[in-house]
């Protein structure tokens, strides 16, 4: 899709933000400069791991760096990615709150009946 290559993207995005590869480094916990400097120059590629903490860090999408994908492209207005466990824990206090409010309805019935 873009001309540029991932690394280059990496780099861009990096400096755009102004980290410097030490500072990004130590933001991934990792310890010395030369694995940013290893993915920029092309020597080394990331985990996917690495690769959504970079996106997330750098404020672009995975597709971004990875193929130059638009960031935006394919997430409808109005949607946002959320990791699977932020989403279990939504639904689970979601369910929370269900079973809260069913309980209060039946104490309101039943004191109703009263």
């Amino acid at each position: 899709m873009s001309e540029l290559s991932f690394g280059k993207r990496l780099e861009l995005r990096r400096k755009n933000k102004g980290y410097t590869q030490g500072y990004l480094a130590e933001m991934l916990g990792k310890k010395h400069r030369m694995t940013i400097s290893s993915w920029e120059t092309g020597k080394a590629e990331p985990s996917m791991s690495e690769l959504q903490q970079l996106a997330t860090l750098l404020n672009t999408t995975v597709g971004y760096l990875v193929d130059g994908t638009p960031e935006g492209e394919g997430i409808p207005k109005g949607y946002k990615l959320v990791q699977e466990e932020e989403l279990i824990k939504y639904n689970r206090q979601l369910i929370d709150l269900q079973e809260q409010l069913i309980s209060y309805q039946q104490k309101e019935i039943d004191r109703n009946k009263s």
